[in-house]
């Protein structure tokens, strides 16, 4: 069986173009007062707007939303289907059983995230 790969990594590394810089050109020149002591640059703050930020975090949240929802979605299909058919029961209160999927797709998401970003350097 040949490898796999997801399209959205093949992608990202296919138009990935990094291009090395030395820090000295984008950092700013040493400023020093009449005494010779070094004043501390305090860059500006960035400001972005609501719609700037929507933008840089809409496909990185995307991609990870998505994979959570492939997998916790099948499985609530299937209770679903044998409360109704197996156990010939109407979903009581779907929109708490709803609110629930949603905030465990969330926090799977961001544990997910987490063990990506804290624990997999360490394997």
């Amino acid at each position: 069986m040949p490898n796999r790969i997801r399209y959205g990594a093949y992608v990202r590394e296919v138009s990935l173009k990094q291009r090395q810089i030395s820090y000295n050109d984008i950092a700013p020149p040493v400023q020093k007062d009449e005494a010779g002591n070094v004043i501390t640059y305090h860059p500006p703050k960035i400001q972005l707007r609501s719609l700037d930020i929507a933008r840089l975090i809409k496909p990185y949240v995307s991609v990870r939303l998505n994979e959570q929802i492939r997998a916790v979605l099948p499985l609530a299909i299937y209770l679903v289907l044998f409360q109704l058919f197996i156990l010939k029961q109407n979903v009581a209160d779907h929109w708490v059983i709803s609110a629930g999927l949603i905030s465990v797709i969330i926090g799977l998401m961001l544990f997910m995230e987490g063990l990506k970003v804290g624990l997999m350097r360490f394997g």
